[in-house]
């Protein structure tokens, strides 16, 4: 089955994701990870699924848009965000 081209160009995007293992001070194995858009090298990182899955939906539905600051995400307890 071909899917036909959509309107207004290209919006595929192209993003690079890492996750490694840490042990939390409790003891408790965490999974962490970094997000990064390739063609700009926008970079989130983030400390739970749902973070990074959150950071993933901003960035695909408006590129180039600001992103909440490391020190914003960590007082939520999420994911961390910066430029490289």
């Amino acid at each position: 089955m071909t899917v036909p081209p959509r309107s207004g160009g290209n919006r595929s995007q192209l993003f690079t994701l890492r996750v490694w293992a840490e042990e939390s001070a409790e003891g408790r194995t965490e999974w962490r990870g970094k997000l990064q858009r390739v063609v700009d090298g926008e970079t989130t990182y983030f400390r739970d699924w749902d973070s990074m899955l959150a950071l993933l939906r901003q960035m695909l539905e408006s590129p180039g848009a600001q992103y909440p600051g490391p020190a914003e995400i960590a007082a939520e307890g999420g994911g961390q965000h910066e430029r490289e």
